[in-house]
């Protein structure tokens, strides 16, 4: 008796959120961005080096509570490295 494969596709996956490590004034917007297979190659020969993302996403609502986060954390340093340079130079943008 010949046995034959089966299986079930759940899921068709055709579009993907990215989110990108933030920098220091970076948004939202700036950090997560839709990609479908066609534009995640031109986003990687335009200049997205793998190393500044921070992971691929198939829920637009999960990249974006990872996004928020690391806004958050981010912004959280920033102040801190804010404070530092204060105390070091004696004052705000000095």
């Amino acid at each position: 008796m010949e046995k034959s494969l089966q299986f079930a596709i759940n899921e068709v996956v055709t579009t993907l959120w990215i989110v990108t490590r933030p920098g220091v004034n970076s948004t939202i917007q700036d950090i997560v961005f839709e990609v479908d297979f066609d534009s995640i190659s031109r986003q990687i020969k335009g200049g997205l080096n793998p190393s500044e993302v921070i992971g691929i996403w198939t829920s637009e609502d999960c990249a974006h509570v990872v996004a928020d986060e690391l806004l958050k954390r981010s912004a959280a340093l920033n102040e801190i490295a804010q404070a530092i340079d204060e105390a070091i130079n004696g004052g705000p943008g000095v």
